[in-house]
């Protein structure tokens, strides 16, 4: 049996709450990366005409600095070539103009692409962690229906152990209770806090990975601020109803 039907077989024996999540995910997921594709498009038809606006300005100061090149050596007088390019250069000029607009129109109509990138991430990264707050209740509660007793037997013994050695401690200091709680801490919930969670073995992780893509995150954090936002939506409502009268 292949890797994949490992896979898929340990996440179909999941209970159905646990798949239910892990679906959640699948559909937040595609839906934030789909927002994040229509963003870098954008992107790309933003720098594409850029670039084409950079080139014409080029082509028409390259144009004007010829014509002043020209109707200095001619001491003004008008050549075929400098009526020609004083045409060329209005033209280019105009051009400019169309490219400005253009380049503010697609601007205008892609602004809110990063913030529909975001909201989509954000709701993405709550599918994920709602999933892993599921799936950690269950891989816990599958631990210690296996391992309960045992240890559970074993830290009875160790706090029969302080209770041996501790008796006469001082309470809140050296007591049986204080030092089970440190032996608590130290061998079990520091060691807990630095171990990294490993997805080996785990047919839901492997699938789902342990936590959100980084880039989601990083969506989240470009998108502007609430009040920002808002602000900035009020203002494209306004320009917007002006457009429509």
């Amino acid at each position: 049996m292949n890797e994949m039907n490992i896979t898929t077989d340990g996440i179909t024996a999941l209970p159905a709450a646990t798949q239910e999540a892990l679906e959640k995910v699948k559909i937040a997921k595609a839906a934030w990366l789909s927002a994040r594709q229509k963003q870098n498009e954008a992107g790309t038809t933003a720098a594409t005409i850029r670039t084409r606006r950079d080139e014409t300005e080029a082509e028409v100061k390259a144009m004007n600095e010829e014509w002043r090149t020209l109707f200095r050596e001619s001491k003004g007088s008008m050549s075929p070539r400098m009526k020609k390019l004083r045409i060329e250069i209005a033209l280019g000029r105009e051009t400019l103009e169309e490219f400005e607009s253009l380049l503010s129109a697609h601007e205008f109509e892609t602004e809110t692409l990063p913030w529909t990138t975001a909201d989509l991430a954000n709701a993405y990264v709550n599918a994920h962690e709602a999933l892993i707050t599921v799936h950690s209740r269950y891989v816990w509660s599958q631990f210690m229906a296996s391992h309960g007793d045992a240890l559970l037997n074993a830290l009875s013994m160790r706090m029969y152990e302080m209770r041996c050695l501790h008796a006469s401690g001082m309470e809140g200091i050296n007591d049986a209770s204080t030092m089970f709680n440190k032996f608590i801490n130290k061998e079990i919930i520091a060691k807990a806090k630095s171990w990294t969670p490993s997805a080996e073995g785990d047919a839901l992780l492997k699938e789902s990975g342990m936590y959100p893509t980084s880039p989601a995150h990083n969506d989240i954090h470009s998108a502007p601020n609430p009040i920002a936002r808002f602000k900035r939506e009020k203002q494209r409502d306004r320009i917007l109803q002006e457009r429509a009268q």
